[in-house]
C-alpha cells in the first residue's frame, strides 16, 4: 500500500508541475500578446501623427495622447523617438515578409509580378504606409530588410546586364529599384490618386519596359567588346 500511494503522490505531484507549466506557457503567451497589442497601438497612433504633422514635429507625448496611453508607456516599449521611427519600418518589412512574393532575388524578371502583389498588399495599410513613406523620403531611416531586398534586386539586375558599364548599370539600377519602393505607391497614390490596383500593374509594366532595355543596351555592349577585341 505504501509504494502505491507514493507512486500516486508522485504521478499527482508530476501532474499539478505539468499544471504549473502549462498555466505559465499561458500566462507568457497572454503577456507577449498583450505587448504586441500595445506596440501595434502606438505605432498607428504614431502613423496618424506623422500623416498629418509630419515627421519633424511630432513629441512621444503626441503619439501616446493620440494612443490613449502614458508617455510612460510609450518608452516602456519604445526606447527613444528614433526607435519609434525605425519600429514603424519594421512594421512595414513583417508585413511585406509575409506576403507570399515570387522569388526574383536570381530573376529579375519576376519583379514586375511582385510589385503587382506588394502596392494592391499596401493598399490594405493605407495610413500606415503612408506614415513609412513619409518617413522613408524625409529622413536616412532605413532596415537590415530593405539593404537585403536592395542587394536582391541588384544582384537579379546585374545578372542580366553583366557586360554593361558600372555607370550605365547604376542609373538603371537605381530607376528600377526607386519605382519598385513602397514610396513610389505612395507618391502615385498622393499625387495622382491611384489605388495599388491601379498604379501596380501600371509600374509593372514600367519595370518590364526598363528590364527589356538593360538587356539589349548590355547586348549592345558585349558586341561593342568583341568587335574592340
Amino acid at each position: 500500500m505504501p509504494q502505491v500511494c507514493y507512486a500516486m503522490t508522485e504521478k499527482s505531484s508530476k501532474a499539478e508541475a505539468m499544471g504549473d507549466k502549462t498555466a505559465s506557457s499561458l500566462r507568457d503567451k497572454q503577456q507577449e500578446l498583450s505587448r504586441n497589442l500595445a506596440r501595434e497601438v502606438i505605432l498607428r497612433a504614431l502613423a496618424d501623427v506623422i500623416v498629418e504633422q509630419g515627421v519633424h514635429d511630432f513629441s512621444v507625448q503626441t503619439v501616446a495622447d493620440r494612443a490613449g496611453v502614458s508617455h510612460r508607456t510609450v518608452y516602456r516599449h519604445f526606447a527613444s523617438r528614433d526607435e519609434l521611427l525605425r519600429e514603424l519600418y519594421l512594421w512595414l518589412d513583417d508585413r511585406l515578409d509575409r506576403l507570399e512574393l515570387p522569388d526574383f532575388s536570381n530573376n529579375a524578371w519576376k519583379i514586375p509580378e511582385a510589385i503587382t502583389s506588394i502596392f494592391r498588399a499596401l493598399d490594405e495599410e493605407d495610413r500606415m504606409v503612408r506614415a513609412v513613406s513619409i518617413v522613408g523620403l524625409t529622413t536616412d531611416h532605413q532596415t537590415d530588410q530593405r539593404r537585403l531586398r536592395t542587394a536582391d534586386f541588384h544582384a537579379a539586375l546585374r545578372e542580366l546586364a553583366p557586360d554593361l558599364d558600372e555607370d550605365a548599370f547604376s542609373a538603371q539600377f537605381a530607376v528600377i529599384r526607386s519605382l519598385a519602393a513602397a514610396q513610389q505607391w505612395f507618391i502615385l497614390r498622393q499625387q495622382f490618386g491611384l489605388s495599388g490596383d491601379l498604379s501596380g500593374p501600371a509600374v509593372a509594366r514600367a519595370i518590364t519596359v526598363l528590364l527589356e532595355d538593360l538587356v539589349a543596351r548590355n547586348e549592345e555592349a558585349r558586341q561593342k567588346t568583341e568587335e574592340d577585341q
